[in-house]
């Protein structure tokens, strides 16, 4: 938990914020939670998020979605564990 708000709160006011700026970019956000109900992962979409990931995430899987935002081709090969 954050002190003064809570997650949602936070990307609402950072894409509001970026939606006021001049400089037309978008920043990538990426929620990692232990909440893994639908209705959360509906909220954070909702609210702005690029990426809703549960705990617990595994390296492979983290690197692979956050692979998504940056140009590092070096990662492209990794391969996510076979599930079950």
């Amino acid at each position: 938990m954050m002190p003064q708000m809570n997650g949602l709160t936070t990307i609402k006011h950072f894409r509001s914020w970026e939606q006021k700026s001049t400089t037309n970019k978008r920043t990538p956000i990426a929620v990692v939670t232990a909440k893994a109900f639908q209705e959360d992962r509906k909220q954070a979409y909702c609210a702005g998020c690029d990426v809703y990931l549960t705990k617990p995430i595994s390296k492979v899987m983290l690197l692979k979605n956050l692979l998504m935002f940056t140009n590092l081709t070096a990662l492209q090969n990794i391969k996510s564990p076979s599930i079950q």
